[in-house]
């Protein structure tokens, strides 16, 4: 067969050789299984048919039985790869049919001058770096963005081509960018650590041009499942752009496809394949990240392109197990956070010099006494401390560590001028840091300063706007400035996002009692009553019902949390409101001794926190309040 003969389609900015089996986007090759080619096939050769089920069913896999899951899974991962941002899309769904290409179809000449023929090709030109991972240890080696001259002898780059479209690129500024989960078609843990690990680290990396606002991992992490299109979830997220990709492995190999797509017109502005041919234990994600961050800005200073680039292990284990330690460290759950600990402390002893492992490590330390009721908190907090000094020794830029240290200032310190100070250094490092914000922004309320407090924290919100705990932390600010129908709106605004957000129904409570509307919030305590948290479903019974002056009825809530409280531990906070509240004021008092005594978190909240209104004026309070350095 002539090349004026082969079966070469053009559709979108793709190009579709049947003969060679190779699908290409603006020039750069896509890998596809043969089962999801011979789908695609099919359906590019229909142009614009209807293609039945049975029709897939004898062609694709003539020899064995499948079910219609199996060819819509086969759908799903190719308008993923496809990339559909704008209705409609390539692949439509024809119900209890079957599938018909909505995109136009041409036959193409495999020849340059026909090129012009595929829409949307971009014309400037760059690198692609091709490389081949050979082992296990080196799929988590392509989540590093570390390449060291040691490690990059055997390295192969091969030419690539990538889109820089300059003109358009000025007159649509990108200054916002989310890293989506990368994509893979498998189901196990690794596949999953692929996935979040590399957008992870690709966060961190380009995080470090001030110029660019790049969305946390918090922020991308419920897209991981991959429902949403590029340009949807860059919507969803209100960014300029979204860096996305696919992980493929077959056997021992892997490869990796990126590209960067702009939300406003759904262009590509950057794209690029990576693969590992030499086994090596590093490769070429530091020429990843260093090169979308030169498509976005293209004049970068000498100074940020090494940052950027700046490797932050020379040990393939230590970087394996720092990824997942924030794999599980993003779970949020005590059993996640005691593997993320486990992981991570294996991560600082194969390298003791890895800042961001030590970083992550006091993160997780700082945390986890307030989601494992085991955990010994003097212990974690003092593990905390030195784990986040060790980060800034090695690495004094680092905006988590001063933020965990100002946190641990706030909390368990209550060192008042070193938490500001603390805080406003990790914000200056990394003014995007939406975490320092966030926790900068509720310091600020808890000392009176309500207006710059709500500033910092829906300044948080801005840069991570999926964030449930930061827009349930604006509520909470909010109640504490006594603006308690701008609180109710703002939780009950969180809710309707996710009904089961424990924090926000918890704090939406709150604010009912506190604005007088008492049976709402008595009738909301009946609904939620559940075993998460049944004492302090007792407690607010108790303090409701004395607001409403229904004293029998809180003397029998009492009653019933004081015989709870022979089987498990409660809160000494909520007793002191809860005795308080009954009366019993010696009682109430003994069980602020005890907060004080365990230099307990809540301890900051006394100076203007509405649940303590009622100890106000009494002399031992504000002896407390002295003592803590109020």
């Amino acid at each position: 067969m002539t090349s004026d003969d082969r079966e070469i389609y053009g559709f979108g900015p793709f190009r579709l050789d049947v003969a060679d089996r190779r699908l290409s986007r603006a020039g750069i090759d896509l890998t596809l299984p043969p089962k999801l080619f011979d789908t695609l096939v099919l359906l590019v050769r229909a142009q614009g048919r209807l293609v039945g089920k049975d029709t897939f069913m004898r062609e694709v896999w003539p020899d064995t039985f499948v079910t219609d899951v199996t060819l819509a899974h086969n759908i799903s991962a190719l308008r993923k790869l496809l990339g559909n941002g704008e209705e409609p899309s390539y692949i439509e769904t024809v119900p209890k049919k079957g599938y018909r290409f909505a995109a136009a179809v041409a036959l193409v000449a495999d020849q340059p001058s026909e090129s012009r023929l595929i829409s949307h090709q971009p014309q400037a030109t760059a690198r692609r770096s091709d490389v081949h991972l050979r082992s296990p240890r080196a799929v988590y080696a392509l989540i590093g963005l570390v390449v060291v001259a040691a490690a990059t002898a055997g390295l192969w780059i091969a030419s690539t081509r990538a889109s820089l479209a300059t003109t358009d690129r000025d007159a649509l500024p990108i200054r916002s960018l989310a890293v989506l989960p990368f994509q893979s078609l498998g189901s196990t843990e690794l596949d999953r650590v692929l996935e979040l690990g590399l957008a992870d680290t690709l966060i961190t990396r380009l995080s470090r041009v001030p110029e660019l606002n790049v969305r946390p991992l918090s922020a991308v992490r419920s897209l991981a499942n991959g429902q949403m299109d590029a340009v949807e979830s860059g919507r969803k997220l209100h960014v300029d752009a979204v860096l996305e990709g696919h992980v493929q492995r077959e056997g021992e190999a892997v490869r990796v496809t990126a590209r960067l797509v702009r939300v406003a017109d759904n262009s590509v502005v950057w794209s690029g394949t990576f693969e590992d041919r030499a086994g090596s234990s590093f490769v070429l994600q530091d020429a990843m990240s260093t090169q979308v961050a030169t498509a976005l800005m293209p004049r970068l200073n000498p100074q940020t392109r090494a940052r950027v680039s700046e490797p932050g292990t020379a040990s393939a284990a230590a970087q394996q197990a720092y990824l997942k330690g924030r794999y599980f460290w993003g779970r949020r759950t005590p059993e996640g956070l005691r593997k993320a600990t486990t992981h991570l402390e294996e991560a600082v002893r194969l390298d003791p010099a890895y800042a961001l492992a030590h970083a992550a490590l006091a993160d997780t330390y700082v945390i986890l006494p307030g989601y494992d009721a085991g955990a010994n908190q003097h212990e974690h907090i003092a593990k905390a401390r030195a784990a986040a000094q060790r980060a800034l020794a090695l690495d004094p830029t680092l905006a988590e560590a001063h933020a965990t240290l100002a946190l641990i200032a706030m909390n368990y310190d209550w060192d008042w001028a070193g938490t500001d100070r603390l805080y406003r250094r990790a914000i200056e490092l990394n003014p995007n840091y939406a975490t320092a914000r966030a926790w900068y922004g509720e310091y600020l309320a808890f000392m009176g300063r309500f207006d710059d407090g709500l500033v910092e924290i829906r300044r948080a919100h801005e840069l991570d706007p999926l964030s449930l705990i930061i827009a349930t932390d604006i509520g909470k600010v909010l109640i504490i400035a006594r603006r308690y129908d701008e609180a109710v709106a703002q939780l009950t605004a969180v809710l309707d996002l996710d009904p089961h957000f424990d924090a926000a129904r918890d704090w939406r409570l709150s604010a009912l009692g506190y604005r007088g509307s008492l049976d709402e919030a008595l009738a909301e305590v009946d609904r939620s009553q559940t075993p998460r948290d049944p004492l302090g479903a007792l407690s607010s019974l108790v303090i409701l019902n004395v607001r409403a002056g229904r004293m029998t009825t809180a003397r029998r809530a009492l009653e019933r949390l004081e015989i709870a409280a022979r089987e498990q531990p409660v809160s000494p906070f909520l007793l002191a409101l809860v005795y308080r509240s009954a009366g019993e004021s010696d009682r109430a008092f003994a069980e602020l001794e005890r907060l004080y005594q365990a230099r307990a978190p809540g301890i900051i909240a006394l100076k203007v926190d509405p649940a303590f209104d009622l100890f106000r004026g009494d002399p031992r309070f504000e002896a407390l309040l002295r003592r803590v350095g109020f």
